[in-house]
């Protein structure tokens, strides 16, 4: 696997919903698609076929070097759900077409990473940007709660040690009666959590993992973290779109020294944001 990496800056945000045209569909709540939460989300009516395309305007030539689709429901409805990320010189995506990500198969097999997928490449300057989304048969109302490009993942060079994991939690509501019965709603979830753990840091290292809280505000700002970083043209592997959008939970920064010049810095979680009512 390769190194974690994190990006925090969106460069989708600000955009109007006109910057997002998707074709053969109708939709509504565009504007969901770039306004920082998960919870809700861009629907296409009724049935998409294969072939569903995105194009997006961003209004100026730009670096990009991932997108990140997040909250959606294409890989859970279908197995074979695959996208291609290209970019272009116009909008009709004719002129100095390139191949950013070749179609990938969207891992599909797991709740609840089978919603959050990534798709990383090699640097690309373009303005206008197109994803295709195709599958066997179709899907019924397609929803997508985020999308997530960025021109730049910071790389760690060291990547979290054993005693590392994940977390679920279901958002719940119970009450208690008077003769002792409970009664519970389910409201949402899961919500997931990764627990990282570190060890024997040098002091770059570890400052490393400093920048990072800086850079998403110690939990204030969302960000995405990329268990492991590629950069390649050719279809993503499984292992490579893994990916998390959430906060830090943890708004303080500790480190002991434990031997000498190496450092160990205090565990931390970083936690999805929450998706829609009773998912």
């Amino acid at each position: 696997m390769g190194a974690h990496a994190y990006a925090v800056t969106n460069r989708l945000s600000g955009l109007a919903a006109g910057s997002f045209t998707w074709a053969p569909a109708s939709t509504t709540n565009r504007a969901y698609l770039n306004d920082a939460r998960m919870d809700k989300q861009m629907l296409v009516s009724a049935a998409a076929a294969s072939g569903l395309t995105l194009v997006i305007d961003l209004g100026s030539v730009q670096s990009l070097v991932g997108f990140a689709l997040l909250n959606h429901n294409a890989a859970v409805q279908k197995t074979d759900a695959a996208v291609r990320v290209r970019a272009a010189d116009d909008a009709a995506i004719t002129v100095n077409v390139v191949t950013a990500k070749a179609a990938s198969t969207l891992y599909s097999t797991t709740v609840p990473k089978n919603k959050d997928h990534v798709l990383q490449f090699a640097s690309v300057t373009k303005r206008y940007w197109e994803l295709t989304f195709t599958w066997t048969g179709t899907v019924t109302n397609f929803s997508v709660g985020e999308i997530f490009a960025y021109s730049a993942a910071t790389q760690l060079t060291r990547r979290s040690i054993y005693g590392s994991g994940e977390s679920y939690e279901a958002i719940v509501t119970q009450v208690q009666m008077q003769y002792g019965e409970t009664r519970g709603g389910f409201m949402g979830g899961p919500v997931r959590s990764l627990d990282l753990q570190w060890d024997d840091l040098t002091s770059s290292q570890r400052d490393e993992l400093y920048a990072m809280h800086t850079a998403s505000n110690f939990g204030a700002t969302p960000f995405l973290w990329i268990p492991s970083y590629e950069a390649v043209a050719t279809a993503a592997a499984v292992t490579e779109q893994e990916v998390i959008y959430g906060r830090l939970q943890s708004q303080t920064f500790h480190w002991a020294e434990k031997d000498f010049q190496l450092y160990q810095p205090g565990g931390f979680s970083i936690r999805s944001l929450g998706r829609e009512a009773g998912a």
